[in-house]
């Protein structure tokens, strides 16, 4: 089986490639497409970013979790991934014209028209993208994405600068399909073009259909701070709420969701392997925890030159919003990746359970919050958060015997590597208050500097496995020396 630790990191390295593809595109499209052009295409994708999560129908989660995927399986698989992205492609296709009188805007129909053909191409790519995930191939996905996103930037500047408006965004966006197809069908070929087939669709329904219902009640749930905000308090009230989990976001976006995707299926082979799945769920709580619970840690503390320096004075009252979500992004740690696990291990009828109960009362007490204030709204997600940790372990102890005292006796050492790597923070926070240091730049710069070297001296003086880690890495230094000398003498 390939490494886990190799497929975290090179989700890492796909994240990251990912950005330095997109952020210099996005820099050369705007000297070329105006605001209003850009608008255009960014309407459209709305409605394609919602028929993407419909599109799926679980699919994706399924191959990669089946115990026993066999041929009539993927075929299956492809079968109900052919009909649900062709129905949406000829439904776009359809509806265009519709979205473009409402708007107002034939160029909102255009670029349905265009973005529709990329559903008709998703089913030859996605199942086999899948498999990989399944297989932890990692890198061969790197190669896979960051062809794709190559593909879709050089697509778009090149249009954008033949004179195509927003319509070269859409173009981009299906030559990135296009080669995502094609680069997929180099690692998987067999399992890129499939014969359809029927004989084991009520395997995959059974499962997509409750993973879509998860995936609508989740999504329905995120979208409630920001529509249930700016109904009830105002839009400054949702300003300051999306700045305050500003921060948290691009962390749990830019680091855990690199994490996240190598969870699912590395649980799901160990799984299929009769590996113990429970233990490398505690050890890997205990790793993610050694590094969110100094982050949030330091986050809550150092909120206001935070705030300050990121967004300036007029947003300091979304401090203790930020406080308050960091706090609870801290506990939601314990919570880490345990649905994936779940699914991951046949039990997706208890994470069904958690999310029916969890998602729907998240909207009413946001709701309810939102009468009072929204700090209010905040203080929801805490209580949200514990009842989610009571409710995940009450349905892994009865799946895999595993509770949250084992979770909290794994990872308690990185408690102390959260103090001792905050302490430094804390005196600089100190002075800071004190009027000593007031340069919101410099709080940060020295705080982040200290916050650094204490999270290395806690792991080093509290022994946390996690350090299992520099050793395995000196180790591979070492190696490489050894041979470079050798090299070098030869």
């Amino acid at each position: 089986m390939p490494s886990i630790r190799r497929s975290v990191i090179l989700s890492f390295a796909q994240n990251y490639t990912g950005l330095l593809i997109t952020v210099p595109t996005v820099m050369i499209l705007a000297r070329f497409l105006t605001p209003a052009e850009t608008g255009v295409f960014s309407v459209a994708l709305a409605a394609v970013n919602l028929a993407h999560m419909l599109r799926d129908f679980g699919v994706s989660a399924y191959l990669v979790q089946e115990k026993n995927l066999t041929r009539e399986k993927l075929r299956a698989a492809f079968s109900i991934t052919l009909i649900t992205a062709w129905a949406i492609a000829l439904g776009m296709f359809l509806l265009a014209p519709v979205a473009g009188r409402f708007y107002n805007e034939p160029g909102v129909s255009n670029v349905l028209g265009v973005l529709a053909f990329m559903f008709v191409l998703i089913p030859f790519g996605a199942p086999a993208m899948s498999v990989l995930r399944r297989d932890l191939s990692y890198g061969a996905l790197y190669v896979i994405n960051t062809a794709s996103a190559a593909t879709r930037s050089a697509v778009s500047i090149i249009m954008a600068l033949l004179g195509f408006s927003y319509m070269s965004l859409a173009w981009g966006a299906l030559g990135g399909v296009v080669a995502l197809t094609i680069a997929v069908s180099f690692y998987r070929f067999r399992d890129t073009w499939l014969m359809p087939g029927f004989g084991e669709w009520r395997h995959v329904v059974s499962f997509g259909s409750k993973k879509i219902v998860i995936d609508v009640l989740t999504q329905t749930s995120r979208s409630a701070n920001s529509l249930v905000v700016g109904r009830m308090l105002g839009f400054a009230a949702t300003g300051l709420f999306s700045r305050g989990e500003g921060l948290i976001n691009l962390f749990q976006t830019k680091i855990m969701s690199s994490i996240q995707s190598v969870a699912f299926p590395a649980f799901a082979s160990y799984h299929r392997s009769g590996k113990g799945v429970k233990s490398l769920y505690v050890r890997g709580v205990s790793y993610i925890t050694a590094v969110t619970w100094p982050f949030y840690t330091f986050a809550a503390i150092m909120a206001y030159p935070v705030i300050l320096a990121a967004f300036g004075s007029q947003w300091v009252a979304a401090v203790p919003i930020l406080r308050i979500l960091a706090i609870a992004a801290a506990i939601r740690s314990l919570n880490f990746s345990i649905g994936q696990l779940l699914m991951a291990s046949g039990h997706i009828n208890r994470f069904l359970r958690i999310v029916a109960i969890v998602q729907p009362l998240r909207i009413v007490l946001i709701v309810i919050a939102a009468f009072y204030s929204i700090a209010a709204v905040a203080a929801v997600q805490l209580v949200i958060t514990m009842l989610s940790l009571w409710l995940n372990y009450r349905e892994t102890g009865r799946a895999f015997d595993l509770h949250f005292g084992e979770v909290i006796n794994a990872s308690y050492r990185s408690g102390a590597v959260a103090f001792i790597s905050n302490i430094i923070p804390m005196l600089v926070w100190a002075l800071s208050v004190t009027g000593r240091i007031t340069n919101p730049w410099i709080v940060l710069a020295i705080a982040g500097a200290g916050g650094a070297l204490g999270w290395l001296v806690g792991v080093l003086v509290v022994r946390h496995p996690i350090t299992a880690e520099f050793t395995l890495l000196k180790t591979q230094l070492s190696g490489l020396c050894y041979f470079a000398r050798r090299e070098n003498h030869g």
